[in-house]
């Protein structure tokens, strides 16, 4: 089994190798020393590859590199602007499959055959992806869905990619010094633990009644409706939601729709998500929402979620309301307290370049304002002084981006800071409710009784160590590695010092002495010890000299 692996991963080695250094990734592979394994002839140009090189063999590397290129975009902290235009443009769109490898899924799942799990099947797919695909269907009650299945032996591809990804992680974050401010083994954990939840159709399903859980009092929003007699990990049956696209101007004047309550409907239902309930969808792109009668936002697609915590959710309302007061050392030190710096950070550095961003947007148009712009920079700005923020913010960002962008589309006045800034301030008032404070009360109080309670036992727990002689304070030192080895090297020339100082003494005695061979009438001892003393003295004076200690 082992063997096996080792032999499936070097395949794949070789081929992702390949791939690489016909896209121009040949300054990346010379650095790693594989040039001659996989036959770059020619001098490596130093020059990466360019964002169309990276989009394309991505794609051609296949479904996992696709959306490990998809979930990048997200990331504005680490990946330049230009990159993630067209990592965005990556398409998740492959060749259907043949229908009989779909039947075969749908009757290894339910153990049945087709006919006794669906009335009727589409053959033609609605749409192909890199992990499955969907079919139009009809229960055998007579209700219309839409099935996604899953391709067959797609999960062995995946974990096969993963486990190379994870490895190749490693062996940058050991080999490339530049790389490890990036932490590549914790985003490759990261992006693992992503894509294996997205192969769980379940999971998608969870995902898709928690949405419709949430907006079930909202009449402008629809979510469809998973169908959970007929959903597995691997078949995902869901109500069929029909809708005109929401970038189908045209046909949205036909059906007569409000282009501009539609944008406002598609903000507030997004700052609700983000804001209020801390999960929102993840890829709002145009294929994933449709528009129904009444101005209806229909939201398609629950496998990429995002959520966002109350600390983060909190952080996010702060840095609206500092850029809104214009108090930008403020936004700065937010953005500080939500991730994690160097200890050396340059802060005052940090905040006067913040500050000289976010000046560029005070006082504009609010017509013109772009939050999402503001805060993509911002997280851009941070990775250059090695500021590490949550990964959720980088999805966040882009949500926000992708629907400032529609709304543009749809009404180019609206503006969504401004239809941010109640839900922001809803938030902030929530957290001093009264249940929510009653909730944080009893949670402090539990700490409390827990270490009131704890307390006794690890004090006489210390105390028996100490009775026993087996307590141990161990300090560790750090940054004295320099003053070591001056105080080294200080020993060393006092000791040099010392004895070039009795080797003259010595030397002196031994010519009054007037004993041994002699050399123009003078001892040869003395005067060989004479030389080795004017050696060390050169020597000594020479390194002091060097080290710049003359005073």
């Amino acid at each position: 089994m082992i063997l096996d692996r080792r032999r499936r991963h070097l395949e794949r080695y070789l081929e992702i190798g390949h791939i690489l250094a016909s896209y121009g990734w040949q300054s990346l592979l010379s650095r790693l020393g594989l040039t001659n394994l996989f036959g770059i002839r020619k001098r490596p140009s130093g020059v990466p590859p360019g964002p169309v090189q990276v989009r394309q063999s991505l794609e051609e590397l296949g479904p996992t590199f696709v959306k490990l290129g998809q979930v990048l975009s997200t990331r504005p902290d680490i990946i330049p602007p230009n990159y993630i235009a067209e990592l965005e443009k990556l398409q998740d769109r492959v060749p259907p499959i043949p229908f009989a490898e779909i039947r075969r899924v749908i009757e290894e799942e339910f153990a049945a055959p087709l006919k006794d799990v669906f009335a009727y099947i589409d053959e033609e797919s609605l749409a192909a992806a890199s992990l499955g695909q969907t079919h139009l269907a009809t229960l055998l009650d007579g209700r219309d869905v839409v099935v996604k299945v899953q391709r067959p032996d797609i999960r062995k591809i995946i974990e096969n990619d993963l486990e190379i990804i994870a490895g190749v992680a490693r062996f940058l974050d050991q080999h490339l010094e530049g790389l490890k401010v990036y932490g590549l083994t914790d985003l490759a954990e990261e992006f693992s633990i992503t894509i294996l939840q997205e192969l769980d159709y379940t999971r998608e399903g969870r995902n898709g009644d928690q949405l419709k859980e949430n907006f079930k009092d909202i009449p402008y929003v629809k979510i469809a409706a998973t169908i959970w007699d007929y959903t597995t990990p691997r078949v995902l049956t869901m109500e069929r939601v029909c809708g005109v696209k929401i970038t189908d101007l045209a046909k949205l004047e036909e059906k007569g729709y409000n282009r501009c309550i539609i944008a406002a409907n598609l903000s507030k239902a997004f700052l609700k998500m983000i804001f209020v309930d801390g999960v929102f969808h993840g890829d709002p792109h145009p294929g994933n929402l449709v528009i129904l009668e009444g101005n209806c936002i229909g939201l398609l697609d629950y496998g990429m979620v995002g959520r966002i915590d109350r600390e983060t959710k909190g952080y996010v309302t702060m840095l609206l309301e500092d850029y809104t007061k214009e108090d930008s050392a403020g936004f700065a030190e937010i953005l500080l307290s939500m991730g994690t710096s160097p200890p050396d950070i340059d802060r005052k550095a940090f905040k006067f370049n913040i500050d000289r961003l976010l000046r560029q947007y005070y006082g504009a148009p609010v017509s013109e304002f772009r939050i999402g712009e503001v805060l993509s920079r911002s997280l851009r700005l941070s990775a250059r002084y090695n500021v590490r923020l949550p990964a959720s913010l980088g999805m966040l960002v882009k949500v926000i981006i992708g629907i400032e962008g529609i709304d543009q589309i749809l009404d180019p006045s609206f503006n969504l800071s401004q239809e941010a800034r109640p839900f922001a301030l809803k938030a902030v008032m929530g957290e001093f409710s009264i249940p929510r404070l009653r909730d944080d009360l009893m949670k402090t109080l539990l700490r409390w009784k827990w270490l009131l309670v704890e307390l006794p036992y690890h004090t006489s727990e210390v105390l028996d160590r100490m009775a026993e002689g087996s307590f141990r304070i161990v300090f560790r030192h750090e940054g004295l590695e320099s003053s070591t080895k001056d105080l080294d090297r200080s020993a060393n020339r006092l000791s040099f010092a010392l004895i070039a100082s009795a080797t003259i003494v010595g030397s002196s005695l031994t010519l009054s002495s007037k004993v041994g061979p002699v050399w123009h009438g003078y001892p040869l001892i003395g005067i060989i010890g004479f030389g080795i003393s004017f050696v060390f003295a050169v020597w000594l004076m020479l390194s002091i000299i060097k080290a710049g200690r003359m005073s």
